[in-house]
């Protein structure tokens, strides 16, 4: 097909499209088009945190200092599940014209100048009639757990002596992650099999600061 990109108009651009032979060519019209199969991809996801700390203050006197000991933890706890599905759907009577799907729609154009063509019409595409495959393999594959805990927690002193204050403490943080999902192989005849969980090696990671 030739694309003919008309620029001659300084207000708006056009375009006509011919085919080989030079014929014109729409686009927009449905009949040039067919309708085989219709995909849906759901997905299904969760995201949970329970979150919850504590903290403490009791007041100290040591060799004539006046001060507060201070100690609390906090935890955060999260879990996330994922999966997405795929389910095919084939048309009964095999494909079809999209012409037969957009009767009695209104063409859609962009600005109200470069025509889209008709939209769908969903009572015509749903009528008619799907068998319909789901895709156990890519759902399974598809599958994740993740698991991230966090926990900190800190111990403080603050002396006042005077004029003269310290303040001493000590807050620790560590992080357990791991992630996992199904293992997949793939022979040669291109036969796929799940397998058994597939996990990351644990992460865990830990820090502490002081100050004074």
């Amino acid at each position: 097909m030739t694309i003919d990109y008309d620029t001659s108009n300084r207000n708006f651009r056009s375009y006509s499209i011919a085919t080989a032979s030079g014929a014109a060519y729409d686009p927009t019209n449905p009949n040039n088009y067919s309708f085989s199969d219709l995909t849906n991809l759901p997905i299904s996801a969760t995201d949970r945190i329970y979150d919850n700390g504590a903290s403490f203050a009791v007041p100290t006197s040591f060799l004539n200092t006046l001060g507060s000991f201070k100690v609390g933890a906090d935890f955060s706890l999260r879990s996330r599940n994922s999966m997405a599905s795929t389910i095919s759907y084939t048309p009964v009577n095999g494909g079809y014209s999209l012409a037969s799907v957009t009767g009695g729609m209104s063409n859609l154009t962009t600005y109200g100048r470069y025509p889209l063509g008709p939209n769908l019409n969903y009572g015509q595409l749903f009528g008619q009639g799907y068998t319909t495959s789901a895709d156990p393999i890519s759902a399974a594959q598809s599958y994740q757990h993740d698991r991230e805990n966090i926990y900190a927690g800190f111990a403080q002193e603050d002396l006042q002596w005077n004029k003269l204050e310290v303040l001493a403490g000590l807050r620790f943080e560590a992080t357990d992650a791991a992630y996992s999902g199904y293992a997949s192989t793939t022979d040669a005849n291109g036969n796929t099999t799940i397998g058994g969980r597939l996990r990351s090696p644990r992460i865990t990671t830990t820090s502490s600061r002081q100050c004074s």
